[in-house]
C-alpha cells in the first residue's frame, strides 16, 4: 500500500496532454475521434489515457467493438 505521501503527490505526474486525451476520448467516445481532433496519432491518445490510468491506478475507460466508455471512474474524472 502507498502512503499517504505518496498518493498526495500522484496528481504531480499527470499532464494535461493527458487530460486533454481523456477528455477528448470521452466527448467522442472512440480513440480515432479523439486524436483526429487533437492532431494526434490514435495509439498516442491511447498512451497518454493508459499512463493517465496507471498514475491514478484505476480504469478509466473501457473499450469495445464500436468505440470506449467511461467507467464509473472515468465519468467522476471528467465531472472534476
Amino acid at each position: 500500500m502507498s502512503s499517504p505521501r505518496s498518493r498526495n503527490r500522484a496528481y504531480k505526474d499527470i499532464t494535461l496532454q493527458q487530460l486533454r486525451s481523456f477528455c477528448e476520448l470521452a466527448r467522442q467516445g472512440t480513440l480515432v475521434g479523439a486524436a483526429r481532433a487533437l492532431r494526434l496519432a490514435h495509439p498516442t491518445v491511447w498512451k497518454q489515457v493508459h499512463a493517465l490510468e496507471k498514475t491514478l491506478q484505476v480504469t478509466l475507460v473501457e473499450t469495445h467493438s464500436r468505440g470506449s466508455r467511461l467507467t464509473p471512474a472515468g465519468q467522476v474524472l471528467l465531472k472534476l
